[in-house]
């Protein structure tokens, strides 16, 4: 359910989020009352059915095994994740998260932490102190679109933390420097990993055969592209206070980790991020300014396995068609919500909201016979909605980040079905695929002011593939969609009102050519 944003001071339980692998099942989802002492804050969405996490720019969630909304915040509802020797993965999109903003998915031992700190009492504790408690962390991920930073961040009691700790990843300026990848790898267009959307995060803590920690290990990957990247410390080495040998960080942080970890996910905005973006001036700048932070990220297909084991095969979204928020911040948030999971069956489709969907290659329903678009007045991003017997099909979204006319079409949960795009002046409206292939043509004279016109379909070769008529004498527009030997393949009937437009579909279409078709 959707939460509004609240004063410090109270505590919310979000709901709950559908994990996966060996500790698999639900979490709760426990939203902090302050991010600093005295701080306002925002909560996070879970949405889907439990299969996605929507943090907001402001938030802090904590991973439980329960919460109680009636009472104060407790340590002991938290979850404590025993990580040794095991596998963390997610799915994140940050395609919304520039520069000045920073999202993180790190790990402390909050149930561990008995000193309520200064945040209502949540117990959250940090290398920095940003609660007044401080404890060792271990950051998976604090990165936006352009920068990428995995940290250890030990802490004893004699010592104190860590608070510099070491690192990897790209970014960062001085000591805090990262050049592990490159721009060119990581980032919008990377070659390996680009952030418009979304990409698989995997930390793994492999151990010897005695069971002592080797290293964390940090792997990005994304699927269609020719690369991975990965980044692995198995050094940490920092100097006891007086005399005493050198600490060995990652002999300690194993104790952490045999106790258990809490995951926590925040999403925040500062002007003091160059330790994690560097300076935007610098001849060897990775994160230009540009456009700031979105409303949200999104997190999906959260899961603990144990190293050497097989991976979970629960995931209800295909690699091939990862998990899209593109565009501009709520774009999509408004256009309705499902409230049950997509379900696969024994044959690979995939059932939602009693609409039949492919989920191999790009997730693509079987048209139904009729099915409406609508659109909204006056909508900041010409948002629509598709409706097959009133329930959600698709939602599509003017990007007005595109150097061009483009609109980009997700399913009802948040995978990409594709795009259109037209350049300015172009008599070519172009269609493609979730993976980002062309997949027809569509030429017409276009008119200025919104209203359907006639043309032709061609196929990506630039075989002809149909035409559309478009009769306007009745009052509204009504195309019809002919085969190049001339059989009806499709009827709209388009509407405009003050209130918004209507278009209802009517397909001749066997399914499997529909579905081929787009």
């Amino acid at each position: 359910a959707a939460l509004s944003d609240a004063p410090g001071g109270a505590k919310v339980c979000a709901g709950e989020l559908q994990t996966y692998g060996s500790d698999g099942g639900f979490m709760q989802m426990i939203a902090a009352a302050e991010n600093i002492p005295g701080s306002s804050v925002r909560h996070p969405e879970v949405r889907f059915g439990g299969q996605v996490l929507e943090p907001k720019l402001g938030s802090r969630t904590y991973f439980g095994t329960e919460c109680d909304p009636g009472r104060s915040f407790r340590r002991e509802e938290y979850g404590s994740l025993k990580l040794l020797g095991k596998r963390v993965s997610y799915r994140v999109n940050m395609a919304e998260v520039g520069c000045g903003c920073a999202t993180a998915v790190h790990l402390h031992p909050m149930r561990e932490n008995s000193d309520p700190g200064k945040c209502s009492g949540d117990h959250f504790c940090d290398a920095i102190g940003v609660c007044g408690t401080r404890c060792a962390e271990i950051d998976i991920q604090q990165a936006n679109r352009h920068v990428w930073f995995t940290a250890l961040h030990t802490f004893t009691e004699e010592d104190g933390p860590d608070v510099r700790g070491v690192h990897r990843g790209l970014g960062g300026t001085g000591a805090d420097k990262r050049r592990d990848w490159s721009a060119e790898d990581y980032g919008p267009h990377g070659r390996c990993v680009d952030t418009r959307s979304s990409f698989l995060v995997e930390a793994s803590f492999p151990t010897d055969p005695s069971g002592r920690l080797l290293a964390l290990e940090v792997g990005l990957s994304q699927s269609g592209k020719p690369c991975n990247l990965t980044a692995r410390i198995d050094r940490y080495e920092l100097p006891a206070k007086g005399a005493g040998l050198n600490r060995n960080g990652l002999a300690e942080l194993e104790d952490v980790l045999r106790t258990g970890v809490t995951p926590v996910v925040s999403y925040w905005q500062s002007n003091h991020l160059l330790w994690l973006e560097g300076s935007a001036n610098s001849s060897d700048a990775v994160c230009p300014r540009g456009p700031g932070c979105g409303d949200t990220f999104v997190i999906t297909d959260f899961s603990v396995e144990s190293l050497g084991g097989s991976r979970s095969s629960a995931r209800v979204v295909d690699d091939a068609a990862p998990l899209q928020m593109l565009g501009q911040p709520g774009m999509f948030s408004d256009v309705g919500q499902s409230v049950e999971p997509p379900v696969a069956d024994k044959d690979g489709l995939m059932h939602f909201q009693g609409i039949e969907w492919a989920v191999s290659g790009c997730p693509m329903p079987d048209p139904p016979t009729t099915f409406d678009i609508r659109k909204r007045a006056w909508t900041l991003y010409d948002r629509y909605e598709a409706l097959a017997n009133r329930r959600e099909m698709a939602k599509a979204a003017r990007n007005i980040w595109a150097f061009r006319n483009e609109m980009v079409a997700v399913t009802p949960w948040g995978s990409l079905w594709g795009t259109a795009r037209r350049n300015m002046f172009s008599n070519q409206l172009e269609f493609f695929d979730c993976n980002d292939h062309l997949v027809a043509t569509f030429r017409a004279n276009f008119s200025w002011f919104g209203i359907p016109v006639g043309g032709s379909f061609h196929h990506s070769t630039g075989d002809l593939i149909g035409h559309t008529h478009v009769d306007t004498s009745g009052g509204y527009a009504v195309i019809r969609v002919q085969s190049s030997a001339g059989d009806a393949q499709a009827r709209m009937v388009h509407l405009r009102r003050w209130l918004g437009e209507t278009e209802t579909v009517v397909t001749m279409l066997p399914p499997e050519t529909g579905r081929r078709l787009g």
